[in-house]
């Protein structure tokens, strides 16, 4: 059950930013969201998402960097529809995690969206072969 509108159990979880998911993106940008992971302006995201979804969705991708043990995650947070971003760089040559942000759209707070997303970034880390990592977000929306 939802806490906060009483509806039934709500599916959320973080997913890898995806072509059926643009459209939802679009729209909290259109509503004044806007996202760290990309440095442009809303305006400048939507047209770069229209005119090219793939090249989009590819800077948006898991990426490891030149230097060995250095990879940057994007992950969106999903309930049915796009709830916010998180992003998480980990640099496995120092003390692990580099940075994590977490953004959750504002008509979406009061679900502890940010809260479960970082558990979940937990599991992720694992998959990458990390056992322990301290995860900290300022949370500022």
């Amino acid at each position: 059950m939802c806490d906060r509108c009483g509806a039934g159990m709500m599916f959320f979880g973080l997913a890898e930013p995806q072509k059926a998911m643009l459209e939802s993106y679009k729209a909290a940008l259109q509503a004044g969201w806007t996202s760290r992971a990309i440095a442009a302006s809303p305006s400048k995201t939507i047209e770069a998402v229209d005119a090219d979804p793939k090249a989009f969705l590819a800077l948006l991708a898991d990426r490891t960097s030149e230097a060995p043990g250095k990879l940057t995650l994007t992950r969106w947070m999903w309930d049915g529809e796009f709830c916010g971003e998180l992003q998480l760089q980990f640099d496995a040559t120092a003390t692990g995690v580099s940075s994590v942000h977490v953004a959750c759209v504002p008509w979406k707070h009061g679900h502890d969206y940010e809260g479960r997303a970082q558990q979940q970034v937990r599991q992720e880390l694992m998959a990458f072969g990390v056992d322990a990592a301290a995860v900290t977000a300022m949370l500022d929306r």
